[in-house]
């Protein structure tokens, strides 16, 4: 008993010495009024210095009463929970809010999320504040609140617009602000991906974690959210079952529309870069659908005709051998008479991605490209040597100074060389030829910029391919005058027909021509005179056939071309890709050598240089006659028929007129054989 009383007398003297201390120390820690505080924070322009900076510190009071914590009745010092009547005196700084004491599931999500660990916002990370405000954060039900739907892309926007503070990867919102998604949230539509629908809110983790709703594995998901019918439809596409069969190839939402900046899928835009997205994975297929007609006038910037998604659909693709592919034995008709309304079986026959490398699917196209490309490489060489003989002979001759007479002495007697109707017809000649070349090259090249440019000068390619088929039809036109003109000659007995297929007023190739050949590169190598030409020189006579070669295989394979459909309706679809081949090599031949070899024959060699006028004027001065044409001017004043040609000096609107023209056909000519030569050697 003595020793409990000693203790219960301890504890009694303990107890009164420590009572008298408790008011006291409650008074130093009263809890303080918001009053209190705003006395000092409610002063508009309070601060203070932060690391060499001026920070604000200034709270409104009327903001703070207008939040969700004022309008709580939740006091400063519950989240300021180390404020005292003390501060600033004792403790000036407090320490940042933790706002997990009543936002406890909030608060652990962020602390596993790429807000809390990665060093943004100074060091600090994306803290609660940094989204919600702090003093002023209002319910993420009210269109003002930071937090609110329409309101989320500005708030993540405060950084992921920057990319000195997440990096360059990371700064996407100008990529959202320009997407569709982005577009519809501005329209105030609150069904809209926001940036939260797709990466989560507190818990937001790296896209490359299995656990972000923007992971590959968990995207189609997530995009079901709001595209529901869509994503079913891919689930049971050849995509989505790969997909779902755990294939980590197969193409997800993200891989075929941009998850920032999603366009939508009618705009040009889009339509012209869904190829390349299709050529990321199949890229054999992307090479073939490029060298084609329809990846041609894409590449163009055309938009208006097949595509991937056109034959083989956006987001119910079947493999061709399932009967609901589009591709498919069973629908492969009705799939090309989207566009080829008329088409019938045969048309089916024609293969969009061609392939005249590979012989074994491909036989007769093969050989066709082989043989296209051996004519064009023979002729080339041929015709080039000829050309590079006929150019160091000619300028080995100037050097001497053994110019030809007629360039330094005209005589002022003229002949007329080309009537009336010859005029006219080269005139629509190289005036469809050189439109057909403006209009057609930039198909040939469409992948190089000047194709492009072109293309767009031209008023794009729909102006290019009514402006093309309008000179083909020229083609036609002037092919048709020329045998109708011929049949004139012959039956109005102004020329036999002995005399217009042969004879030395012929333009029909004859032996002769090859003795002059042989003559005229004696003369190239110093080995012996020059030949004397008659009326037509043998590269005349050439080019002269090559316009019936040209007219037949170029315009009948352009026909083919022009009327797909009829033609199936008579011959198997193969014949489209045949006159594909033939049409574009033989278009490049022709282009190519009108551009150099013709131009050199016809306006670059010494006689001529810069430019020969005659066939627009028709007039040729007699010393040229004599020096060009000898047998010509021999034979024409034997028969006495020189009278009947002469002719007056060619008047000078007729010589500007020729020399307008000839230059504007020169430079638009050597500017396409410049730019087809850059594509095949730069």
């Amino acid at each position: 008993m003595t020793t409990v009383r000693i203790i219960i007398m301890i504890m009694a003297l303990g107890l009164g010495a420590v009572l008298p201390l408790i008011p006291l120390t409650v008074a130093s820690v009263s809890a303080m009024e918001n009053s209190d505080c705003l006395g000092c924070h409610g002063e508009e322009g309070f601060s203070a210095t932060r690391d060499g900076h001026e920070v604000s510190l200034f709270v409104s009071e009327e903001g703070f009463a207008g939040s969700i914590h004022g309008v709580n009745g939740v006091g400063c010092t519950e989240c300021h929970v180390d404020a005292t009547d003390s501060h600033p005196d004792v403790l000036p700084d407090l320490q940042p809010v933790d706002c997990s004491g009543c936002h406890d599931e909030a608060a652990a999500a962020l602390v596993g999320s790429v807000h809390a660990s990665r060093d943004l916002t100074g060091g600090k990370g994306a803290r609660c504040q940094e989204c919600h405000g702090s003093h002023d954060i209002l319910s993420k039900t009210d269109p003002k609140s930071r937090v609110y739907p329409l309101n989320i892309p500005d708030t993540c926007g405060s950084c992921h617009a920057h990319a000195d503070i997440v990096g360059q990867a990371k700064a996407v919102n100008a990529l959202y602000e320009q997407g569709q998604h982005g577009i519809s949230t501005r329209k105030g539509m609150l069904g809209a991906a926001i940036c939260t629908d797709c990466h989560g809110g507190h818990h937001v983790v790296a896209v490359s974690d299995s656990a972000s709703p923007a992971n590959p594995k968990n995207i189609v998901a997530t995009c079901g959210k709001c595209h529901a019918g869509t994503v079913a439809v891919y689930k049971q596409s050849v995509h989505g079952m790969a997909r779902g069969a755990g294939s980590e190839l197969a193409p997800t939402c993200g891989d075929c529309h941009n998850p920032h900046a999603t366009d939508r899928v009618d705009r040009e835009e889009f339509l012209l870069n869904s190829m390349e997205t299709c050529g990321g994975c199949h890229h054999e297929a992307m090479v073939t659908y490029r060298a084609s007609y329809h990846g041609q006038i894409t590449g163009l910037g055309f938009t208006r005709n097949a595509k991937c998604v056109n034959c083989h659909g956006a987001h119910a693709i079947q493999p061709s051998g399932n009967p609901a592919s589009l591709t498919s034995v069973e629908k492969r008709l009705g799939t090309c008479q989207q566009c080829h309304t008329t088409a019938q079986k045969n048309f089916i026959g024609f293969s969009p991605h061609l392939d005249h490398s590979n012989k074994e699917k491909f036989p007769v196209e093969s050989a066709i490209f082989g043989v296209m490309g051996a004519l064009l490489i023979n002729v080339f060489l041929l015709f080039s040597v000829h050309t590079l003989l006929w150019f160091i002979r000619a300028m080995f001759e100037k050097l001497k100074k053994e110019a030809p007479p007629h360039l330094g002495n005209p005589s002022g007697r003229y002949f007329l060389r080309f009537n009336f109707y010859q005029r006219i017809t080269h005139f629509l000649i190289f005036t469809s030829f050189v439109t057909l070349s403006v209009t057609g090259l930039p198909l040939k090249f469409h992948d190089y910029a000047w194709a492009k440019m072109l293309a767009h000068l031209l008023g794009g390619f729909e102006v290019a391919g009514v402006l093309h088929r309008m000179m083909g039809a020229v083609t036609f036109g002037y092919f048709a005058m020329h045998l109708a003109y011929i049949a004139y000659l012959a039956i109005s007995g102004r020329m036999r027909i002995r005399d217009i297929l042969w004879g030395p007023r012929s333009i029909v190739p004859q032996p002769n021509d090859a003795v002059e050949i042989a003559t005229n590169f004696k003369w190239f190598l110093g080995l012996g005179p020059r030949p004397k030409f008659g009326r037509f020189t043998y590269w005349e006579k050439f080019d002269y056939l090559a316009v019936f070669w040209g007219v037949a295989i170029i315009g009948l394979s352009g026909l083919v071309l022009w009327f797909p459909e009829l033609t199936t309706r008579l011959l198997p679809g193969m014949v489209v890709n045949i006159a594909w081949i033939i049409h574009a090599d033989e278009a490049l031949l022709a282009t190519g050598f009108i551009f150099l070899i013709h131009f050199y024959n016809t306006h670059l060699r010494v006689e001529k240089f810069p430019l020969d006028p005659v066939i627009l004027t028709g007039r040729i001065d007699e010393e040229e006659m004599r020096h060009e044409r000898p047998n010509e001017f021999a034979l024409r004043r034997q028969d006495g028929s020189l009278r009947e040609i002469q002719t007056t000096e060619a008047p000078l609107w007729m010589k500007n007129f020729s020399k307008a023209v000839g230059w504007t056909f020169v430079v638009i000519g050597f500017a396409l054989l410049i730019a087809m030569m850059s594509a095949f050697f730069v």
